[in-house]
């Protein structure tokens, strides 16, 4: 009786949810989705939309509507928790990231996260993310942040600097540790931990700016 009751309250959520629009991060392939009753559910999204958009359910898809608000999009991250990472380096499917603080187990089991829409980045700055089980969603750089830091970390980068010969008064473990990986990516040191051997990690090279 109780499984019935749960199964009748859920269908009345899906029906009342089908009427209405919802927001949802669009990453351009494998669809949208979102939480119904309590139920995440996944709706394919037809074409390559990419970024925070309002949609309608269409049966088992999402139709666009338009694309959101800045101040929605701010709504729909800030009902995850905030987890501060730095940038690693730039992959096809966001920015590889390492958390700020000790391999956050906060993230699940796979510390080493990509950050999804961050813009006007560069390898080492710390950022805001939010964090919804499977995605860090871009919330902003980091008022804490360490820009001089940030900017010797990319110096030793492109000056090729072994991660042991990298030397600066307040450098964290999580620096070295996020040095250590971007220096895996551009020469394949096996001093460095090795990379899983995912899509992600297939990055040609850092997009390093001035300084």
């Amino acid at each position: 009786m109780k499984i019935a009751h749960l199964m009748n309250k859920l269908a009345q959520a899906e029906s009342r949810h089908r009427a209405d629009v919802f927001l949802a991060p669009a990453l351009g392939v494998g669809g949208v989705t979102v939480r119904v009753a309590g139920v995440v559910t996944r709706y394919e999204l037809p074409g390559r939309a990419t970024g925070y958009g309002v949609f309608r359910a269409d049966g088992g898809r999402a139709a666009w509507v338009r694309r959101a608000t800045l101040a929605e999009a701010r709504a729909y991250r800030a009902v995850f928790p905030a987890r501060p990472v730095y940038l690693i380096a730039p992959a096809d499917d966001g920015w590889l990231a390492w958390p700020a603080h000790g391999g956050d187990a906060r993230f699940g089991d796979a510390a080493l996260v990509t950050v999804c829409f961050a813009d006007d980045v560069q390898p080492f700055d710390r950022v805001d993310t939010r964090f919804d089980g499977g995605h860090a969603w871009f919330d902003g750089l980091d008022d804490r942040r360490d820009c001089e830091t940030a900017r010797h970390l990319r110096a030793a980068v492109r000056d090729r600097q072994e991660p042991d010969a990298v030397t600066m008064p307040g450098l964290t473990p999580e620096h070295r540790h996020a040095y250590r990986l971007a220096w895996r990516l551009l020469t394949g040191h096996a001093e460095a931990p090795a990379p899983p051997r995912t899509k992600a990690w297939e990055v040609a090279g850092l997009n390093l700016g001035p300084g």
